[in-house]
């Protein structure tokens, strides 16, 4: 009798099959929850290159309308013209002028003899402004705004490229 409980405590192992079959399916496994895991973080790249690109441009968007409709008039562009430069008059002596401006991939704001201030993060960079004095004779004045946000892609990640034009139109009061 002991030589045959000897016997089966010897064959109680996992057969050389049965060990492939079970790495097999572990590594499947794995390989799906990896790819799933990748798919996952690259979709959420993706969402907040666009989330930074919408906010910032919806934020400038709304700053910029603030400061022409809070201003007593449009000074650059001029009447029917266009340009990468806004100059605004202030009702405020300490804010004249008001100057909008593409520097280094920035959008700055510059009031009065005021400090130069950067309209947009280090996350995204502006490659298109563009102010259109729409503005008729005897009219306060108008003007439409073009805006080319992207958001900076430092690592050459594809999910990270994206660009979005804003478009904005305000007067004076």
């Amino acid at each position: 009798m002991n030589s045959r409980m000897i016997k089966k405590q010897l064959n109680k192992g996992y057969t050389f099959i049965e060990i492939l079959l079970y790495i097999s399916i572990s590594t499947t496994v794995l390989l799906i929850i990896v790819v799933i895991f990748v798919i996952l973080q690259q979709n959420r790249w993706r969402a907040r290159a666009r989330n930074e690109v919408d906010h910032q441009g919806a934020q400038v968007i709304q700053i910029l309308s603030q400061k022409i409709r809070s201003s007593r008039g449009i000074f650059t562009p001029s009447q029917g013209a266009s340009g990468d430069i806004l100059t605004l008059t202030s009702f405020d002596i300490e804010k004249n002028p008001t100057v909008v401006e593409l520097i280094d991939d920035k959008l700055t704001l510059t009031e009065g003899s005021g400090e130069t201030i950067d309209m947009t993060n280090s996350r995204v960079e502006v490659s298109e402004v563009l102010f259109r004095n729409l503005s008729g004779d005897n009219t306060p004045g108008n003007v439409r705004i073009f805006l080319t946000l992207s958001h900076k892609n430092e690592i050459g990640l594809s999910e990270l490229e994206y660009t979005k034009t804003f478009y904005g139109n305000a007067c004076p009061r």
